[in-house]
């Protein structure tokens, strides 16, 4: 796929680093007001004192409508079908219900996996087992309620003569911790884990198979920390399905029609102010032409694969850039990406860097990939030979979001780690709450015994700034220097 050059245009001229000489007592205003003096980028940003986070226009929202506006759904449930009998069980509980004015619940319950299991311990195991499972369900039901099975481990159950939600939830979860647990069958000891989306009559739907299909829709909501739990449905959930739909397709455009961009953040010294390193920030731009970041598609790539094409033309695309800047001769400047660990467990992510980097006629120390402290220490095993091809090769790792998740630091001693990003969450509150300075004087203490490099993120005030500088914080980067711009912006930034 071509890059897209006219959001990266390559400078002309030469020039140098920039170096902002400001007043000390205001360096981070006067470098907002530098940045506001030029062409503002595409995004409508707020002004720093309210930018806690990109203001970047969405396409995505939460709908609070009734569902049925949200996305309407015809009859049937995909790929299964009631049998009649059910199905007419199942409308007379719900029209005396509806006679009484009262309220029924829908359950769409699914018992563990049930194809791993069949693999496992074969066919004739799984029917028993399942035929266990049915036996449990009914046990914990009133004479009142209705449970069918539609599948191999799927089942379909009705609570009528409901005074509130509360009411069923409290059935549900019964049904939930009774359905899961150990069975024994065809002389095995097998466990089941059961989940379940429900629905709420009348107030989600009124007929029965789109209470259904609303219920089986809300699985995908669980949460795969808490397996075991009964998520009822919601236009809230509705809009947030849809949404990932709409985003999936999107991104397929987006590679298609070029319709990624990158933006840089400086990340500068706090002691000179001298820009040292940029980092490459993806956004998406979508068919109506609004701007989406990368909050909103990022884990999704990952969970649909698209995060390796995704990666590799941020990679691509930023190596390109940077070297444009070097040979525009703006000097010696890192260039930061993000990456996960799907991009670092692909067999040929070392030889995609290398490329890159050899295209864009940059070496391997101007390349700095950012992993978050979360997904680094949760993916070790997996990561580390290839961290280590490529720190052998002189390219700098850094730890995103330090000290937000994990208080073991072994990985420092295992990895050849040269910079560690601490996170907003701690330089945020640290004019008003000591504790807060203290964690950071802490970290940078420990930096720089390590011999590690430090970027402070989340810069967004003066207090903050002076704080830092005055506790040796090397680096930061953040809106109250300069917040994300198009390559055309941070080139006359870095021009000045």
């Amino acid at each position: 796929m071509s890059a897209t050059k006219h959001h990266s245009r390559p400078i002309t001229g030469t020039g140098k680093v920039l170096v902002l000489q400001t007043d000390a007592a205001v360096p981070v205003r006067l470098a907002e007001k530098l940045l506001d003096s030029e062409t503002r980028s595409v995004i409508p940003f707020s002004s720093v004192a309210h930018a806690g986070v990109e203001s970047e226009q969405s396409a995505l929202s939460e709908i609070d409508r009734p569902a049925a506006d949200v996305l309407p759904l015809g009859q049937g449930l995909g790929n299964i079908t009631l049998d009649k009998a059910s199905e007419v069980a199942i409308t007379e509980l719900l029209n005396a219900v509806r006679v009484a004015n009262g309220q029924a619940a829908c359950l769409w319950l699914e018992a563990g996996d049930y194809n791993v299991l069949e693999g496992l311990y074969g066919h004739q195991a799984g029917l028993e087992l399942m035929g266990l499972v049915e036996a449990r369900l009914s046990g914990c039901l009133r004479e009142k309620d209705f449970l069918c099975r539609l599948s191999s481990n799927e089942f379909v159950i009705v609570l009528t003569d409901l005074k509130d939600r509360d009411d069923a939830v409290r059935i549900a979860d019964r049904l939930l911790a009774h359905g899961s647990g150990i069975y024994r069958t065809a002389g095995f000891e097998l466990h089941v884990q059961c989940s379940a989306g429900a629905t709420l009559y009348p107030f989600d739907a009124a007929e029965p198979y789109q209470l259904l299909r609303y219920a089986r829709m809300a699985l995908p909501g669980l949460s795969p920390k808490q397996p075991r739990q009964c998520q009822f449905f919601s236009t809230a959930l509705l809009a947030r399905l849809r949404d990932r739909a709409w985003m999936t397709a999107e991104l397929e455009r987006a590679f298609e029609r070029d319709r990624l961009v990158l933006h840089y953040q400086p990340q500068y010294a706090i002691d000179t102010q001298r820009v040292v390193a940029v980092e490459a920030l993806v956004r998406l731009v979508s068919e109506s032409g609004e701007l989406i970041g990368p909050n909103h598609f990022i884990e999704l790539a990952e969970q649909t694969g698209q995060i390796l094409q995704l990666g590799r033309w941020v990679i691509e695309e930023a190596c390109q850039q940077l070297g444009h800047w070097q040979q525009a001769g703006i000097g010696s400047m890192r260039m930061a990406v993000n990456v996960s660990p799907c991009q670092l467990m692909a067999k040929d992510f070392c030889a995609m860097v290398d490329a890159a980097v050899s295209n864009a006629g940059i070496r391997h120390s101007d390349l700095e990939l950012e992993i978050t402290e979360c997904q680094l220490v949760e993916n070790l095993p997996d990561v580390e030979q290839t961290l280590r091809k490529l720190t052998a090769k002189g390219v700098r790792v850094a730890v995103d979001d330090f000290g937000t998740g994990y208080s073991s630091l072994a990985y420092l001693l295992q990895l050849s780690i040269r910079t560690l990003k601490v996170d907003r969450a701690f330089i945020t509150p640290i004019s008003e709450d000591v504790r807060a300075g203290r964690i950071v004087n802490t970290i940078i203490a420990m930096a720089r015994e390590l011999g590690l490099g430090l970027t402070a993120e989340g810069i967004e005030t003066e207090d903050q700034h002076r704080f830092l500088l005055e506790s040796g914080c090397p680096l930061g980067q953040g809106y109250g220097f300069s917040r994300p711009q198009s390559a055309e912006v941070i080139e006359r930034f870095l021009l000045f």
